[in-house]
């Protein structure tokens, strides 16, 4: 049974911080994550603290100095659009040989995909024609279910192992990327991408079980890299010291 309870996860986070506890295989990243979420058993990574509901748990190094964040958002389509006319219209050869692609961010200013704030909604253009929308508050909305993270502080050792330094409750200042919405995707700390294509008979794509001529859509992503410290994150301090 998976232990997501605020009380139980505090305690077995002290306890790693003071025993120095040592998780992971190497410097592997994933062999960290799981062998901690483990210990925490909590596969999922997620903890339910009393007020605030569910809180992801989020694994970093020292030398990160982030909270990434990222939420899926399709566009709702125009009538006459969908992603694969869009992807035959737009798309670009990539680098895995799919002749239609579309990958990458795009910003209010870019071509010939571009957005444009209409207040309530984003507008989708292409070659300045509207082919879909966003509802804004769907995309705050989906932000809001991860806007509180608990972040490890993890420190790799002499002996080959990650220890706990670190544990912090971050969260996300809702009301400031409201109003920063514009500015966030400008400076590029928010970055709206596409992460589709169509499928091809080669490799990449028959190893993957993808059909020829069928849509891979692994959902528009709205990416937020904006670095702790800035105003759009509190930062309450849990367990150790920086």
């Amino acid at each position: 049974m998976e232990d997501n309870n605020w009380t139980v996860t505090l305690l077995k986070l002290s306890r790693a911080v003071d025993l120095k506890l040592g998780f992971g295989k190497e410097k592997n990243i994933n062999s960290l994550r799981a062998d901690f979420l483990r210990y925490l058993n909590s596969p999922k990574g997620v903890t339910n603290h009393p007020e605030l509901g569910s809180v992801k748990i989020k694994i970093i190094t020292t030398k990160s100095n982030h909270a990434n964040l990222s939420v899926s958002s399709t566009p709702i389509f125009s009538i006459g659009w969908n992603n694969k006319r869009l992807l035959k219209e737009a798309g670009t050869p990539d680098a895995n040989g799919h002749e239609f692609s579309l990958k990458g961010r795009i910003g209010f200013s870019s071509s010939p995909l571009r957005l444009r704030n209409d207040g309530d909604t984003i507008s989708l253009l292409f070659d300045e024609i509207c082919v879909g929308s966003w509802n804004t508050e769907v995309i705050f909305e989906k932000f809001s279910r991860q806007s509180n993270t608990l972040l490890c502080r993890f420190q790799y050792n002499e002996e080959g192992n990650w220890i706990l330094k670190v544990v912090n409750l971050v969260g996300l200042n809702l009301q400031t990327l409201g109003a920063q919405f514009e500015d966030l995707i400008n400076t590029k700390q928010l970055s709206p991408e596409f992460r589709m294509f169509i499928g091809e008979s080669h490799r990449h794509c028959v190893d993957r079980g993808i059909p020829p001529g069928s849509v891979r859509d692994h959902g528009f992503g709205w990416r937020l890299k904006a670095k702790l410290g800035s105003e759009l994150y509190t930062t309450e301090s849990i367990l150790g010291s920086e």
